[in-house]
């Protein structure tokens, strides 16, 4: 379980919290930046601990590097034709 750096108390639903790897192994990252998120569809992961599913709007915990949050945001800096696709069909569902 990993502790929080900073003083928010929870995630909330979209809010990364910087929280330290507890469970830290030989070249692991020593903090992570945790998120709450919702998924948007079904999800098939297939990774370390072996196939999870995460069904379309079930709500789950997600970690990431410092590395892996700079890489998404310039992405989203690259294609804001992407960025600005989900904010309409956002816009449209809600």
């Amino acid at each position: 379980m990993a502790r929080q750096v900073g003083k928010t108390k929870s995630p909330k639903m979209g809010r990364l919290i910087h929280v330290k790897n507890l469970s830290r192994k030989n070249r692991a990252n020593q903090t992570y930046f945790c998120v709450k998120l919702e998924a948007g569809q079904d999800i098939c992961s297939f990774g370390g601990v072996g196939p999870r599913m995460v069904r379309s709007g079930e709500e789950f915990y997600a970690l990431f590097t410092h590395h892996q949050i700079v890489v998404a945001i310039d992405r989203a800096k690259a294609n804001p034709e992407d960025v600005d696709r989900v904010h309409l069909l956002r816009d449209l569902i809600d």
